[in-house]
């Protein structure tokens, strides 16, 4: 993961238990840099969500 991909200072003001959807190779990274909840996927592949809620 490059810095120009992944912001250093917002690494450090997200949630570490945030879920995060990325790639299998950063979702690896995530997890050394603490990340307890990064979900890999594969390159290309589409993901359908729903029933998303949003707590603001």
């Amino acid at each position: 993961m490059h810095e120009d991909h992944f912001d250093r200072v917002a690494a450090e003001k997200l949630h570490k238990n945030l879920p995060i959807i990325t790639t299998h190779h950063a979702a690896v990274k995530l997890k050394q840099k603490g990340f307890t909840a990064p979900h890999g996927s594969i390159t290309g592949k589409v993901l359908l969500l729903s029933k998303v809620m949003l707590n603001l």
